[in-house]
């Protein structure tokens, strides 16, 4: 069941990754991210009320301050890097994010994935490097990193997937003291406002 709720999830991400590109030609950054992360905000607002809401304590409003922050910049830079380079290419960098996470969530959370965790892992950042990728040989082995440091849009798509490592440890935390959809939707409703 997992398998087909992770394809849909990756289905659903490139869709709208797609739209968003779409949208940028005639929408302002600023104006579509508040625009998403609003909508988002009503929806799971409307569930919140009908479970209920959650208690919270001072752990939630310290990670969603972090986290609510960490996504304003990340959703503009992100929305800049789609408006100006190849989807098809930008959004392949995000697949670096767990790579980043084994780090980041060591640090930030004491947690460490599984061995399968880190060989899926492992598997799905090479297959985000290949993308980048003409042809693959040993003798060009270094190419798409040559390509990805030479694009300073993919630069900042790399840098929105290590800023999502963060992010992701805080959201946790935002979950963990309320509940999956209060919490998703106050970080929505804080990133919203500050869009």
């Amino acid at each position: 069941m997992w398998v087909i709720f992770a394809l849909l999830g990756a289905f659903t991400q490139a869709t709208h990754q797609a739209t968003n590109k779409v949208f940028l030609k005639k929408i302002n950054e600023y104006v579509l991210g508040a625009g998403i992360f609003f909508t988002s905000a009503i929806f799971l607002f409307i569930f919140s009320i009908i479970k209920g809401f959650p208690v919270v304590n001072e752990k939630f409003f310290f990670a969603l301050l972090i986290t609510g922050t960490i996504n304003v910049f990340t959703t503009l830079l992100f929305l800049k890097v789609l408006k100006k380079t190849d989807a098809s290419l930008a959004i392949p960098m995000l697949s670096f994010t767990p790579a980043f996470t084994i780090l980041t969530s060591f640090l930030i959370l004491k947690e460490t994935p599984s061995k399968y965790g880190i060989f899926g892992i492992i598997f799905v950042v090479i297959g985000a490097y290949i993308l980048n990728s003409q042809s693959i040989s040993l003798k060009k082995i270094f190419e798409p990193f040559k390509k990805i440091i030479s694009e300073k849009e993919l630069v900042y798509a790399l840098v929105v997937a290590f800023l999502y490592s963060i992010s992701t440890n805080y959201d946790k935390i935002v979950v963990l003291n309320s509940d999956p959809i209060f919490g998703s939707a106050i970080i929505c409703s804080f990133v919203a406002l500050a869009l």
